[in-house]
């Protein structure tokens, strides 16, 4: 028989990586093969890449399998073969382990269960010996529907592993109520291979079509002859022991209640797949959590969640409350430092009593200091700060940036949400808070914010007073009869008489127009030069900068090449958008072209 096995299903490592079944109980995915070499392994559940758990044998495991056996009774499988058959199946029995079960089909005019999974020894023979090989039709594949459709009740902590054996000649091979479709799809459904064992006295076309139907399901076809008949499934159980086991895991339970295309690939790309049914799913009971909340910038905060979830990108979906502790904070030390001048009053007190007030103070200490916390949450002034928007961090999994309108004033902060769900068939809510305070900024500090935030100001009067000695010297040029240059000095044209004039060069570079436009308001053109790129941001180290707190600091940066113009997003929180549609990288330019990075909008011409 080994050599049967062999010579038809291949030698380990000789034939190509094979998939025999996939059993599915999202998160877990549970594969069953051969052949699959001891190097890294990709394995995708639809579009999904499952992340790789560990391989073993299926000895190892310890797991149980359950065989469903279906003998062929009619009349054209020779008398010889099938006596030998029976006597195979009750040998068969003997070599499962103790945990393994089998139950016995047969198939001709009918279709019976003669052996359930749990039986006596002893009813094995005793139901081998009263099958007979006289019936006239071969109701295979309603045979094969049956046996798939009593294995597949059967649950994941009852077994996982189930194999159909089918034994036959393979004649009237489309006979019965239900076809070669049919049968396949109910396999599918089930998950379950169907290894196919024909006679080898039988028309070859009977054979080649039993073996592409075992093939097609994850099983394999084994020829076998009347010498080989009263051994053909004993190496079975050893075969089965010796597959491979390779175990992977979903990111989620969502069941599709479809078939969906399972596949597997080598580092060198080999690989084999199936269609696999996504039906059933491990019960989610854990809820996920905020895990941290880290402030970025002034008015911009990040959130961490453990695990994967819905909902997390809507703006609504955070709860964000503050309470201003300062003064609660100074009358409570004010008190503390009272409590500690009279404790220095009792400390002529007697030793014995000082140790158990002592030990009285330390207990009563740590409730102070829980019921401290409660009064800070019932006594603070509280206020609701507004999410403005969020994004998803690039480089960090399950990580929210939300920004704020204005800059996070001192206080603790407590940071919960509303409908935010992990991924997962029970949709479990995020309902956990966390809290994060943030400190009064040093005086210079504050000052410098202050100059920063308030810089237009002063550069208001500096234009003002730029404008007014402008305008002045627009009148002394006028009275004086104009501007000329003497030894490359500009002087009042009344002030000499000698004239000698020297023209003033254009600025260097490629020449462009911005129509600016700031929150709808009315728009400003400039004319603006550029060698090799120019940046526009936040930071003041940029060609044009802005007081915009939601344009990053380094935004997007234009080039000119010699014939176009090109925008490159510097990897900004909020985004570059050409004509309302965000960009990622760079993208070449038309002629006015409507850039918007922040509150800012610019019209392009050059």
């Amino acid at each position: 028989m080994a050599g049967v096995l062999a010579g038809n299903m291949g030698v380990l490592g000789e034939e190509p990586p094979s998939i025999e079944q996939v059993y599915v109980n999202l998160p877990e995915v549970t594969v069953y093969g051969s052949g699959w070499p001891a190097e890294e392994l990709e394995a995708f559940l639809g579009q999904e890449q499952l992340s790789y758990i560990e391989r073993t044998t299926f000895a190892q495991t310890g797991e149980p399998i359950y065989y469903y056996i279906l003998l062929d009774v009619s009349n054209s499988m020779p008398n010889a073969y099938f006596q030998a058959i029976k006597q195979s199946i009750v040998n068969f029995e003997g070599l499962l382990n103790e945990q393994d079960r089998m139950a016995l089909y047969t198939f001709g005019e009918t279709v019976e269960l003669r052996l359930a999974e749990e039986h006596a020894p002893e009813d094995t023979a005793a139901v081998m010996e009263s099958v007979t090989n006289t019936d006239n039709r071969t109701l295979m594949f309603e045979a094969i529907r049956a046996a798939s459709d009593r294995a597949g009740q059967l649950g994941p902590e009852v077994c996982k592993r189930k194999v159909i054996l089918v034994i036959s000649d393979g004649e009237d091979f489309n006979i019965g109520n239900t076809g070669v479709n049919e049968a396949q799809d109910c396999l599918r459904k089930s998950g379950i291979p169907a290894y196919a064992f024909a006679l080898k006295d039988t028309a070859r076309e009977n054979i080649n079509s039993f073996g592409e139907f075992a093939r097609t399901s994850g099983g394999t076809l084994t020829v076998f002859d009347v010498e080989q008949a009263g051994v053909l499934l004993d190496s079975f159980p050893g075969m089965m022991a010796g597959s491979d086991v390779l175990e992977w895991q979903s990111g989620n339970n969502l069941e599709t209640n479809r078939l969906e295309t399972f596949s597997v690939r080598t580092a060198a790309n080999q690989g084999a797949s199936r269609e696999v049914m996504v039906s059933r799913h491990i019960k989610d009971e854990e809820a996920p959590e905020l895990t941290l909340v880290e402030q970025l910038e002034d008015a911009q905060i990040a959130v961490e969640f453990s695990e994967q979830v819905e909902g997390a990108e809507n703006s609504s979906n955070y709860v964000i409350t503050r309470r201003d502790l300062d003064k609660k904070k100074k009358d409570k030390d004010k008190d503390k430092d009272k409590d500690k001048d009279k404790d220095k009053d009792k400390e002529d007190e007697d030793e014995e009593e000082e140790t158990e007030a002592g030990e009285t103070e330390e207990e009563t200490g740590e409730e102070e200091t829980e019921k401290e916390d409660e009064d800070e949450e019932e006594d603070g002034e509280s206020e609701i700060i507004t999410v403005l928007s969020v994004s998803a961090d690039k480089e960090i999994a399950n990580r929210m940036v939300l920004s704020f309108a204005d800059d996070l004033k001192p206080g603790r902060y407590t940071v919960s949400c509303v409908g935010i769900t992990d991924v997962s068939m029970e949709k479990n809510p995020v309902e956990n808070a966390i809290r994060f305070e943030v400190d009064q900024l040093p005086l210079m500090t504050r000052i410098g914010n202050w100059i920063k935030n308030w810089y237009w100001i002063g550069l208001i009067l500096a234009v003002a007073a730029l404008i007014v000695v402008i305008v002045q010297g627009v009148r002394k040029v006028k009275q004086g009869r104009g501007v000329v240059y003497v030894d490359g000095k500009p002087v009042m044209a009344s002030d000499v008489e000698i004239h000698k004039h020297i023209a003033i060069q254009e600025q260097e570079g490629k020449a462009f127009y911005l129509r600016i436009s700031v929150k709808g308001n009315r728009p400003e053109e400039m004319t603006l030069h550029m060698n090799e790129s120019f940046i526009v941001g936040r930071a003041q180290m940029c060609n044009l900068y802005f007081d915009d707190k939601r344009m990053s600091r380094q935004h997007f940066a234009l080039e000119w090449d010699g014939q176009n113009m090109y925008i490159t997003d510097l990897e900004t929180t909020n985004g570059t958008f050409i004509n309302k549609v965000q960009i990622h990288g760079r993208r070449r330019l038309e002629q006015n072209d409507v850039i918007s990075a922040g509150s800012v909008e610019f019209t392009i011409r050059w």
